[in-house]
């Protein structure tokens, strides 16, 4: 079964020029959760058997409110965070886009779309671990 929440909006302080990270953006995040279908959530009507979207949505908020350069990054810190903390989702889908970023040139936005597995979590946890050791 894929959950979708679609275009959370967001004002956060991400990039790589001084006035984002003081004046900051809009963002958009549309998420794409697998879960395995269950009778207590399909059959019983019970919370219990999926993901609760308003938990979804605090991780999103509390990763997005730490600075970061890329997109890229925030990304990837939202997708651990969810596969970690939400035992139930399998694979999450984002799309994470910066709404009229600063550039020469009229755009409406800059997006970079993310897919991790939970078997890729573990990768790139030990991937994050060896950079923290190396600095």
């Amino acid at each position: 079964m894929k959950i979708h929440l679609q275009q959370i909006r967001l004002h956060a302080y991400h990039g790589c020029l001084e006035q984002e990270r003081v004046v900051g953006n809009d963002y958009e995040i549309d998420l794409t959760l697998d879960v395995p279908p269950t009778d207590t959530a399909l059959l019983a009507d019970d919370l219990g058997g999926t993901v609760n979207y308003a938990e979804v949505a605090d991780i999103v908020k509390e990763e997005m409110a730490k600075p970061s350069q890329l997109i890229e990054h925030v990304a990837t810190l939202i997708a651990c965070r969810l596969l970690r903390e939400l035992s139930r989702i399998e694979t999450a889908e984002i799309t994470l886009r910066k709404l009229a970023p600063p550039m020469a040139v009229p755009c409406r936005a800059a997006a970079v779309t993310l897919k991790m597995s939970r078997e890729d979590l573990w990768m790139v946890l030990r991937k994050m671990q060896q950079q923290e050791s190396q600095q």
